[in-house]
This record gives structure tokens, C-alpha cells and sequence, in this order.
């Protein structure tokens, strides 16, 4: 993505629907599935993202969870019941709040180790503050990456061998790749209206191109307002006005920001006419992101893509 954990403390980042409501994964079957599943026995041996192989020699009961994605993952592939812990940042799903939790701000693993899971499943990127204490300890990790759709999508499969929900997991991936698929069909040939992507107003910071919500926008048949990588993702308030986005993403509070920010409610047509957009969904990396562009194209070519109501 990534712009977490900035993205997770500005919005707490990515933003954005007409609705602030949570919607809900794709619905997965919630068969577990056989000891040693479609992957074969026990141990189980996986590749992680950061290269190291790990070997699961027994069915997980009990997982920790590093980050939001990890912590959606877990529920729509069946594996709810398995998480013990995630971190302080998690909210959903609602019950995922009930769970005990880690400091998401902190390097400090000892709630973590005090739990002692059978696995601990970290982002390779977002999870930097914990990974040193967690390798120190020798507790048993495996680390994903979400950086892109074809991670989240690996990253879904590896969940599922390690956890036991192998056909669950490619039930949901390609559950997500036919969704996203025919969102691309529809908005196909499509104008794609100006989208600015803003996370705060003071510093204006917003998404640069190549990162992954501007892949997100350009899913859902937007474009990116911004063309150029810009240091550290800032812009100024002119040079803003100067893009003349159509339509801004960002959360109820950055909103009502925007719109008083001097020559804005003028300069900038998506503030003129309040074309503001919304969906906590799309800030992780996770399953529900293809129903979230999907709801987002809806919203940037509201006569070609009919909104579908969340499951």
C-alpha cells in the first residue's frame, strides 16, 4: 500500500463511501477443512513472505493476529474461532473488538509471548515495530504481505494452509478476482473522472501514483488526480486547487477540512459540489476490498455499475 500506519492514523487512513458503515466480506463457506486439508499432514511447511520457511507441525488452536487484514482474513476464511489476540487497532469484525489485544504503537511483545499462541501472523510491512521481539523470542511467525491484490491474494492461500481452511481460502480469493473482474467490465471504456485521494489537510497528504489506492481508483475506473510521485506524498493547498479533482476520498472529519481550506470551496469542483466519498472498507488490504471497489465504481459511474447491497 502502503502508507500505514500513517494511513491508520490519519483516517485512520484510506477513507472513504457514501457510508461510513462497515460492510461485510464475501460470504465463504465456514467448513473447516480435514486435518492436513487440500495441503496434505502435518507438519505443514510454508514459505513466507519474508522468505523463511516455516514448518507447522500440528493443527493451529490459537493465533495471534498482527494487523487488521490479518485479523479480517482470519474471520472470512472460518478461522475466527482460532484468533486470540490482534492488535489495538483491529474493529472488525465487531467481535474482534472482545478479543484481548496488543499495543499497535508499541514494540513491546510481551502480551503477545503471555498468550503463547501456536502462531503468530504479522504484515511483513506494517508489523516492523514487533517482528525484532517477536524473532528474538522464537515464537512461531509467519509474516504476509498486502501490498498489492496478487499479495493479499497469496497472503489469503497461506493463511488458510497454516490454519486448516486451505478450501475456504481459495474459495474467498477467487470469490475476490471474479468480483474485481467484473467491476473492470463495467467501467471498461468508461470516463474516468479526477479522484484526490486525501488523508489530512495540514499537511495535505494524499497518494502518489504506483501505490496501492491509486490501483484501487483506478479499479474502480477513476484516475488518480495526482500524476507525479511527490516527496513524501504533501502538497500544497495551490497546487491542489491546480489539480481540480472531481471527486475527493477521505473521512467525514478530513472532509469538512477541506471545505473550509481558503479557495477550495471554489477552486476545487469536488468541494464545490460536495462530491465527497467515503468507505472504511477500502482502508484494508483485505477481503473486503473487492466489494469495496466495486461500491466504488458504483459511485464514480453511478448509470453503468449498479451498487450492490453489502452481504
Amino acid at each position: 500500500m502502503k502508507q500505514k500506519p500513517l494511513l491508520l492514523l490519519l483516517s485512520a487512513l484510506l477513507l472513504l463511501c457514501g457510508c461510513g458503515a462497515h460492510h461485510a466480506a464475501p460470504a465463504v463457506s465456514q467448513t473447516p477443512a480435514p486435518p492436513g486439508g487440500a495441503a496434505g499432514g502435518y507438519p505443514r511447511q510454508i514459505t513466507d513472505a519474508a522468505g523463511s520457511k516455516i514448518s507447522i507441525s500440528h493443527p493451529v488452536k490459537s493465533i495471534v493476529s498482527g494487523e487488521p487484514a490479518i485479523t479480517e482474513i482470519l474471520y472470512a476464511i472460518g478461522a475466527g474461532q482460532q484468533l486470540k489476540m490482534n492488535s489495538s487497532a483491529d474493529s472488525y469484525p465487531v467481535q474482534c473488538t472482545k478479543l484481548p489485544h496488543f499495543n499497535a504503537m508499541s514494540a513491546d511483545v510481551t502480551p503477545i509471548l503471555a498468550a503463547n499462541p501456536d502462531l503468530v501472523i504479522c504484515d511483513a510491512q506494517n508489523n516492523k515495530t514487533i517482528l525484532p521481539g517477536l524473532q528474538k523470542a522464537g515464537i512461531l511467525l509467519m509474516q504476509v504481505n498486502t501490498g498489492s491484490l496478487a499479495d493479499i491474494y497469496r497472503s489469503i492461500l497461506m493463511i488458510g494452509t497454516a490454519t486448516g481452511h486451505t478450501k475456504n481460502a481459495e474459495t474467498l480469493v477467487a470469490q475476490m478476482k471474479n468480483s474485481i473482474q467484473k467491476t473492470g467490465r463495467e467501467v471498461a471504456g468508461l470516463p474516468r473522472p479526477s479522484v484526490l485521494l486525501l488523508w489530512s489537510v495540514n499537511p495535505i497528504y494524499t497518494t502518489s501514483p504506483g501505490m496501492f489506492l491509486d490501483n484501487v481508483v483506478r479499479l474502480a475506473g477513476g484516475r488518480n488526480a495526482v500524476t507525479v510521485n511527490l516527496p513524501g506524498s504533501t502538497l500544497s493547498p495551490e497546487a491542489a486547487i491546480a489539480l481540480r479533482p472531481q471527486i475527493i476520498i477521505a473521512d467525514p472529519a478530513t472532509q469538512t477540512q477541506a471545505e473550509h481550506l481558503p479557495g477550495w470551496a471554489t477552486g476545487v469542483p469536488a468541494v464545490e459540489h460536495r462530491a465527497f466519498y467515503f468507505d472504511p472498507a477500502l482502508e484494508v488490504p483485505g477481503p473486503r476490498l473487492a466489494d469495496a471497489i466495486q461500491r466504488l465504481a458504483a459511485y464514480l459511474h453511478p448509470k453503468h455499475v449498479k451498487n450492490q447491497p453489502a452481504h
